[in-house]
């Protein structure tokens, strides 16, 4: 009788023992790559050190977990079929993991870095990827805290700047002592000083998109004209797209954080009417003017309370008629600009003043202007200059300036084939700029 039951415990349980005994081999990846993983529990040991890996699942269910530090673990339950016979695949994505940090304390005008990164002015709110930073608490240029935390996904803290080195910055301008720093009411922050703020911190964008719209006045004069043929043009609008991008910033390269990739272009908006008698009948034309602008510029503080910069690139200013010409003074002045200028930083105000020259490319100053007079033109070097004041409202950077461009000529006609003669002009362009953008 034992005999017989024992048959028939061993008939039973011969297939489950075999399926338990049977095991599939499956391919783990993972994006990004280097993950661990583990079978069901944590305690039962390593499965893979680092994906892409091998190993082998029983039949059945088997929960994998996939690990890797900065990124959201993964629990998969996984069923293999006891009629499988091939290798089995398993694919994941490991999203970012992030917590939220809510940063406080300081007086108006307190900035926050997050490991050397700005993070703009307190309060503020920042989301953080999960592990080990640095957050940093400016007064001006002087640090006056400094705090280490390790974050978890999806945990939410709070920060703050202490109260006594708050106050110790803001009354006695000097170094918090090791002492306060000690007796911080944060526990587990670390306090240091590091001197000044980064660079980032106080002054360097990532970049600023904006618009920019002004209003001109021309005035062309000839000199030693035949005739009497001097133009002057009143409140010509142009408008158009300005960028600003820092690219040695953008791309963390950690040298020359203040030199940015200028741009600009902007169309004519008012096409006005300008009429004069030619041969005894009256004619006219529309004004068309167009400006555009690409160049480096780098720029340097001087403390606190002033700024210097430097800068070159190419400018393109087009000033034309569409109709009859005649004599009106028709230019394109395609030129390689280099200049400089200098800032103050009077609060949230920043009033300036520019000064460049403007090389015209030779055989390249276009339009009727150039081809006017038989034995050719000549357009001279220009100048440039601005003043202007720049302050910010938030986000937004504005700026209101007043400029000055003047281009000169030299010609040379032929009085036997020339029926209007002169020997040179000026060309003065006066305009007051509004540009208004988006910093970030």
């Amino acid at each position: 009788m034992g005999r017989a039951v024992l048959i028939v415990v061993c008939v039973v349980a011969a297939p489950q023992l075999a399926a338990a005994a049977k095991e599939i081999k499956v391919e783990i990846e993972t994006k990004p790559a280097g993950a661990t993983v583990y079978f069901n529990d944590k305690e039962d040991g390593l499965v893979c050190k680092s994906t892409p890996c091998s190993a082998t699942l029983p039949i059945g269910e088997t929960t994998v977990i996939v690990e890797k530090a900065g990124r959201k673990p993964v629990f998969d339950t996984v069923n293999v079929p006891a009629r499988q016979k091939s290798a089995m695949k398993l694919n994941y994505t490991l999203d970012p993991a992030s917590g939220m940090v809510t940063l406080k304390g300081g007086p108006a005008g307190t900035t926050v870095t997050m490991d050397d990164v700005d993070q703009g002015k307190v309060p503020a709110n920042v989301e953080a990827p999960a592990g080990e930073h640095v957050f940093t608490w400016y007064v001006g240029k002087k640090q006056i805290y400094e705090k280490k935390v390790t974050i978890s996904d999806g945990e939410e803290i709070e920060l703050s700047a202490p109260a006594k080195q708050v106050a110790t910055a803001t009354e006695t301008k000097k170094d918090p002592p090791e002492t306060e720093e000690k007796s911080a009411p944060e526990p587990s922050g670390e306090v240091s000083d590091k001197g000044e703020a980064p660079e980032s911190a106080r002054t360097t964008p990532l970049f600023s998109l904006g618009i920019a719209f002004d209003v001109g006045f021309r005035q062309f004069q000839y000199q030693n004209a035949s005739e009497d043929a001097n133009e002057t043009e009143d409140g010509n609008m142009r408008a158009g797209p300005a960028i600003e991008l820092y690219p040695t910033t953008l791309l963390g390269m950690g040298f020359l954080p203040n030199l940015a990739i200028v741009g600009r272009f902007e169309q004519g908006l008012n096409k006005q009417e300008v009429t004069f008698v030619e041969g005894g009948d009256e004619v006219g034309a529309k004004t068309s003017w167009q400006s555009f602008e690409v160049s480096l510029r780098q720029r340097w503080h001087i403390g606190d309370s002033a700024n210097v910069d430097v800068g070159a690139g190419f400018v393109r200013d087009r000033y034309q008629f569409e109709g009859v010409v005649g004599n009106l003074p028709d230019a394109d002045y395609p030129a390689v600009r280099i200049g400089g200028g200098g800032s103050l930083v009077i609060g949230g105000l920043n009033p300036y003043v520019r000064a460049e020259s403007r090389i015209v490319l030779s055989g390249s100053a276009a339009g009727d202007l150039s081809k006017r007079f038989t034995n050719g033109s000549e357009a001279k070097p220009g100048v440039h200059g601005a003043l202007g004041v720049a302050f910010k409202l938030g986000p937004a950077d504005v700026r209101i300036e007043g400029a000055i461009t003047r281009y000169s000529w030299t010609f040379h006609p032929d009085a036997t084939m020339d029926a209007f003669t002169a020997d040179g002009a000026t060309d003065v362009i006066e305009h007051v700029q509004l540009t208004a953008g988006y910093v970030y």
